[in-house]
């Protein structure tokens, strides 16, 4: 901290943190950090995600980094092989009870031949069709559920995670309010309190922020739950992209833009080469 000075954010494992890391890890600068929950169930978690941690362990991480001043963004699935809404719920209540500043869930993938993807198969989650994945983990899921009111359910679920975690009574009305065919209200409910968490709770006042507002590219008191992107003096919009395409061009694993759709392509490809697992090392975005 006494040579860069810089406030920074970094994942964390809860079976890592101790009161001398956090204590450490505040002093160097460290702001928030990212911790992976990923489900309240102890046999999903251990089991099938083989997470390896109990709850307790997990509570007393995030005691012990809320204690030392770091915030704490969590990091969930939901929709995953066999999981019930039960055990959804049971995610949402342990992250209730871990108060973080921000809590993240995402919709489980099953991305071709990840030892995740061969267990839902293997049990009939999933029939194993990788033209059917979403271009994103936050869209809906693809499993095999009861239902499609018991789908909807898990999609809602998604989009007022976060909510439901910051004002835990409404979990009173988690099934209610799940079950009501108004994914897209809840859409635009899960975008706004995304934006305000991350721009005044998880990064706020990055050195790039107070470069931004130093030249005059933002106001101090700018809405900034919509994305503002910092714009270089030294190099124009159109340069900026004709590099990039540049030296994209050729390449199939570089997308260029949001690239969603290019990525449902571009995975089936990868996979075809023999690429197996994880493959955002492949990517190129």
């Amino acid at each position: 901290s006494a040579e860069i000075g810089l406030p920074f954010t970094c994942n964390v494992r809860a079976n890592l943190v101790d009161e001398s890391v956090a204590s450490d890890m505040r002093k160097a600068g460290c702001v928030s950090v990212l911790f992976g929950v990923e489900s309240g169930d102890a046999h999903l978690r251990n089991d099938v995600l083989k997470r390896n941690m109990s709850t307790e362990l997990l509570l007393r991480a995030g005691r012990i980094l809320r204690a030392a001043g770091i915030r704490l963004y969590t990091q969930n699935i939901l929709a995953l092989p066999g999981e019930t809404f039960s055990q959804a719920l049971a995610t949402l209540e342990l992250n209730q009870s871990l108060r973080p500043a921000y809590a993240w869930a995402s919709i489980f993938t099953p991305y071709p031949s990840s030892e995740l993807t061969e267990y839902a198969i293997r049990n009939g989650y999933f029939e194993g069709d990788p033209n059917r994945l979403n271009p994103s983990f936050h869209s809906h899921s693809v499993m095999r559920f009861p239902s499609r009111r018991e789908r909807r359910m898990f999609t809602n679920l998604h989009r007022l995670f976060g909510i439901f975690v910051e004002w835990p009574f409404l979990g009173r009305c988690v099934r209610l309010l799940c079950g009501l065919p108004l994914t897209p209200v809840y859409s635009v409910m899960y975008k706004l309190w995304y934006g305000y968490t991350n721009r005044y709770r998880i990064y706020p006042h990055t050195a790039l922020y107070e470069t931004a507002l130093g030249e005059g590219q933002i106001s101090a008191s700018q809405n900034l739950i919509e994305p503002v992107f910092y714009r270089s003096p030294f190099i124009s919009d159109v340069e900026i992209v004709e590099r990039i395409e540049a030296h994209a061009a050729g390449r199939i694993n570089w997308l260029v833009g949001a690239g969603e759709s290019k990525a449902t392509r571009i995975l089936p490809r990868l996979y075809e080469r023999g690429h197996t697992g994880p493959l955002w090392e492949h990517l190129i975005a």
